[in-house]
């Protein structure tokens, strides 16, 4: 067995429809956005799209396993899936849910897993939501985990709105379970999709909830690169005398001694509109560091 990805499934299996990765150009990236990364990576687009298509294919292979994995024991699944037969597969699994040999939970994270190696990410999602729904209050790790999952497939197909929704369910378990480093990666995720849906106030307030906690632990560089988003925010708003204070802010944690990296060179003019633009890559970056420290 290896973990080369081969569906016999129908319509749904090869992600066909608005969402089917394959069927759209750009592996579905906006046409700017894919011709800004081509040329920050120095690739053609042609390259970029076989790359992110090759990553497509590595994420495949992980669910997978994955899935085999969550199978266990159950040879009648096991085969199915192995062979491809998503569909005959999705039937045993629900008869397991009904002769409940596995728990119901269990059946709906395994479900999941089934969906997304179809490439039906909002099915995923859904069963994500299911399991964690599923599962008794005291287990909010598990919960947590599930929740993750369904917001990871949501953002994979761009349903922002509804992957919100269940980041701040994720809020609302972190806050419970007292964990502040978890609490402070999802607001900044949170903040992430509010910028990408316009919403700069929303987008702003989740990261004053970050800056605050990222004080009390004391990570300097979380700082840093929350007040780097922030910055950009308040810029493209308009904002200048909360972009000056940011930018002070920004000088602070550098004890002083001038801005770090590019913001020594931004000069505000056109309600600091220009100068935003120029941010951007670097906000990305920034992001990128925000979700997973």
């Amino acid at each position: 067995m290896n973990d080369h990805f081969d569906s016999k499934g129908g319509e749904q299996n090869t992600a066909q429809g608005d969402h089917a990765i394959g069927k759209q150009n750009n592996c579905g990236i906006p046409p700017e956005v894919f011709a800004h990364y081509a040329k920050e990576l120095d690739m053609t687009k042609d390259d970029l799209q076989d790359f992110l298509i090759m990553l497509l294919e590595h994420d495949l292979a992980r669910q997978r396993k994955d899935l085999l994995a969550r199978v266990g024991d159950d040879q009648a699944v096991r085969q199915a899936v192995e062979a491809g037969e998503y569909a005959k597969a999705e039937e045993l699994l629900e008869d397991a849910a009904r002769r409940r040999t596995l728990a119901a939970a269990e059946v709906c994270a395994t479900q999941a897993r089934l969906q997304e190696v179809q490439l039906r990410y909002a099915k995923a999602a859904t069963y994500w939501q299911k399991a964690a729904a599923l599962l008794p209050e005291e287990s909010k790790e598990e919960r947590l985990l599930c929740l993750r999952e369904a917001g990871c497939d949501l953002e994979r197909i761009g349903k922002h709105t509804e992957e919100v929704s269940i980041f701040e369910q994720m809020l609302a378990l972190c806050q419970e379970l007292g964990d502040r480093k978890q609490e402070r990666t999802t607001l900044n995720h949170i903040s992430c999709l509010h910028r990408k849906q316009g919403n700069y106030a929303a987008a702003l307030s989740h990261l004053e909830q970050s800056l605050r906690i990222s004080h009390e632990i004391g990570h300097r560089n979380q700082r840093v690169a929350t007040l780097y988003t922030m910055l950009y925010l308040h810029g493209v708003q308009g904002d200048h005398p909360a972009f000056l204070r940011c930018r002070e802010l920004i000088r602070q944690e550098n004890g002083g001694n001038g801005a770090i990296n590019f913001v020594d060179d931004i000069i505000w003019s056109e309600g600091g509109m220009r100068q935003a633009k120029h941010m951007l890559w670097q906000l990305e970056r920034s992001e990128s560091y925000l979700r997973v420290v």
